[in-house]
């Protein structure tokens, strides 16, 4: 019975405090009014975080590099084969304009 008592005691307490703390709320000024820059300041930052991490689907403008429209295995050797010589050549090219020249590999 005490325990009761005790409890109905400590709600009559929380809502009277609640009803102060509420009119002092209402009676002082708010945050946005106190600090309208950093309010701002604020609000631009969530406006910004929320836009970049909001995934939004847009078709794709883009046009991709190449289409692979021969995806079988002769043809992707192919290619892969085209790719190694381009590298080659221009690995050759690498060397021949910054080096190192013949004399400059120890033997």
């Amino acid at each position: 019975m005490l325990h009761f008592l005790l409890r109905v005691l400590s709600i009559c307490t929380h809502i009277c405090l609640s009803e102060v703390y509420y009119y002092r709320l209402a009676t002082m000024p708010s945050v946005w009014q106190r600090h309208p820059r950093l309010t701002l300041l604020i609000l631009v930052v969530l406006a910004i975080t929320l836009y970049l991490l909001v995934p939004i689907n847009h078709e794709s403008t883009v046009q991709p590099l190449f289409d692979m429209i021969d995806n079988d295995l002769p043809n992707r050797m192919e290619r892969a084969h085209h790719i190694y010589s381009k590298v080659l050549e221009n690995r050759k090219k690498l060397i021949d304009r910054f080096g190192p020249t013949p004399k400059d590999i120890p033997k």
